[in-house]
């Protein structure tokens, strides 16, 4: 099977309403292995925005970050600071 067809065969029909037509999110794209068991070799991962730790605000020897959005010392953005759970669990 072509990867092309994979990927309209694992989306088909599932990213339809309810789905919000506006808003914010993060999409984190994971790199996946031949054993994990999925046809396509990546994973495209949405998540909310309050992942995104807001409260991480510093300067850096190699830069800034800001709200959670590390910069580096000519303004690129090099990293996102993420908490491991949503922080609205509460587990």
């Amino acid at each position: 099977m072509r990867m092309g067809s994979s990927i309209s065969s694992a989306f088909n029909g599932r990213w339809r309403a309810p789905w919000p037509r506006v808003g914010e999110c993060i999409v984190r794209f994971r790199q996946r292995r031949p054993g994990d068991g999925i046809d396509v070799p990546f994973q495209l991962q949405v998540l909310e925005p309050d992942y995104l730790d807001h409260n991480k605000t510093l300067s850096l020897d190699t830069g800034t970050i800001i709200e959670g959005v590390q910069f580096d010392k000519i303004g690129r953005r090099v990293a996102y600071w993420m908490f491991g759970n949503h922080p609205g669990c509460l587990t």
